[in-house]
């Protein structure tokens, strides 16, 4: 008599029929053959694991951002699909003196362009941001001219040099005009005398 009796210890995590097993859900349980003979006994502890659903794509919520130094932005990376056993993503900078990420948290330091690059662990998709960093801009305090005061002849000329401070100011540049263009008319400074009056 060569007859067996097959059994599971828990028939929720795997069945057995006839020897066959079949994995229902994560855990583990131990398959049982006894013989009808004799009650002899072997046993196989069977580990059922989650079936691993492996990675599509990655994409970011930015492909391109503007920042000026000093400032930090966040980016987000969405994997594909949304059950996918292994999330876990490598990011990275072309340009870390230009602009670093850790986590996400893109912190800019200088000004330049650098591509934020995040990696999936696996499969290895990749998705990409361009990030602009801005120097911070210095405004203007001040502009002062060479003369406060000056007495011209009709028909003569004089250039005024306006001096913008600041030495480091962003935008230096300035506009210049005349309160009667009839008497002096001035064009990047320079001063002509038209007629007499002030």
């Amino acid at each position: 008599n060569k007859l067996v009796t097959w059994s599971s210890s828990d028939d929720s995590v795997a069945s057995v029929e006839d020897g066959k097993v079949k994995a229902l859900k994560v855990g583990t349980t131990m398959i049982t053959v006894r013989t009808e003979d004799g009650g002899k006994i072997a046993t196989c502890e069977v580990c059922v694991v989650a079936k691993s659903v492996s990675v599509e794509s990655v994409v970011l919520d930015h492909t391109a951002i503007e920042i000026q130094e000093g400032e930090n932005v966040t980016v987000v990376a969405t994997i594909t699909p949304n059950n996918a056993t292994h999330k876990g993503v490598v990011w990275s900078s072309s340009d870390p003196s230009v602009a670093s990420v850790q986590g996400g948290v893109i912190t800019a330091h200088k000004a330049g362009t650098a591509v934020i690059t995040v990696e999936t662990e696996d499969a290895g998709k990749t998705a990409t941001c361009k990030v602009t960093v801005m120097e911070v801009p210095i405004h203007v305090e001040s502009v002062f001219l060479n003369k406060t005061y000056i007495e011209l002849f009709e028909g003569d000329e004089f250039s005024l040099i306006a001096t913008v401070t600041p030495e480091k100011a962003t935008n230096k540049s300035v506009v210049w005009s005349s309160d009667d263009n009839t008497i002096a008319s001035v064009e990047d400074g320079k001063i002509k005398a038209l007629n007499e009056g002030t």
